[in-house]
């Protein structure tokens, strides 16, 4: 039986997507070319000016796929939060899987941290619709339960973005040696087990115990 057309052009969309935005992300948009997506995605010039136009129409889509990325990640993460027996379980999941998340789509990362690197500040798309949407929730949410004021917690929930970020850009190969210990798999766990105990920390949420401890 044929692959329906439309299956073939969404396929070729995310090939291309995919290809800009890991060249986006290493090079930056200033010395990308459209022919160098264009090679890497495997299709002509002429498919890749046909599905997006212009380059700065191709990096808009880019940061525009993040973006709905983000937005699968929160409503994958929003039944896990609901399920958690208590905070602590609920701040765990959020935290092991946005970093697990990240790792994988470092790319993705790249992208976003390029935007500060380029202008200074986040993509504003990405900053109004993920960034103060999610600290608005997170500190409405959060600041009650902790008897903490809402802009302590922000600043809190935004250390903990930062933190996670700053991770997951590092290569495995160079974590596994900043950690001094094990490969990288192994250096992956170690950080996310940190990851949780600072966002305790940073939240004042006390430990609950052994179960977080580094792996010996």
């Amino acid at each position: 039986m044929a692959r329906p057309i439309h299956a073939d052009a969404q396929a070729t969309r995310r090939r291309i997507l995919g290809a800009a935005t890991h060249l986006f992300s290493e090079q930056g948009p200033g010395t990308t070319t459209m022919r160098e997506i264009a090679r890497m995605a495997g299709v002509s010039l002429a498919m890749l000016h046909h599905y997006f136009g212009s380059k700065s129409d191709l990096y808009r889509a880019c940061n525009d796929a993040v973006i709905e990325e983000l937005e699968e990640l929160r409503a994958e993460l929003e039944p896990g939060v609901a399920r958690a027996r208590d905070m602590h379980e609920a701040l765990e999941h959020t935290v092991r899987r946005t970093y697990r998340f990240a790792r994988a789509h470092r790319s993705t990362v790249q992208l976003l941290m390029r935007n500060v690197l380029n202008r200074g500040e986040l993509d504003p798309a990405y900053r109004d619709q993920v960034t103060i949407p999610f600290l608005d929730r997170g500190a409405d949410l959060l600041a009650p339960v902790l008897g903490r004021s809402t802009e302590q917690t922000r600043l809190a929930l935004l250390s903990v973005n930062y933190l996670v970020i700053r991770f997951a850009l590092n290569s495995p190969g160079e974590l596994a040696q900043i950690i001094k210990r094990g490969g990288a798999e192994e250096a992956d766990r170690i950080v996310e087990d940190h990851l949780v105990r600072a966002a305790r920390a940073l939240l004042g949420l006390p430990s609950r115990g052994e179960r977080d401890e580094p792996h010996e």
